[in-house]
């Protein structure tokens, strides 16, 4: 439980965040921000888990994303 609402791993939630969400703005690097506040993980280990994935659907765009996060 995150904010009260039932999700997948953090990890898995940020990484399905970058990918998927539309738009994927300020509101969007909050909760990327706070999910890994409140979590074990780190940005890197987002980046890691994309980059690991071969033929990834919206990768590059979720690994450019998640570069957003570090601001």
């Amino acid at each position: 439980m995150i904010a009260g609402l039932q999700v997948t791993t953090p990890l898995r939630t940020i990484v399905d965040l970058a990918r998927f969400a539309l738009p994927f703005g300020e509101p969007e690097v909050r909760i990327v921000k706070a999910i890994i506040a409140s979590s074990n993980i780190q940005l890197s280990d987002c980046k890691d888990a994309l980059s690991e994935r071969r033929n990834l659907p919206n990768k590059r765009r979720a690994l450019e994303r998640l570069e957003l996060c570090t601001r």
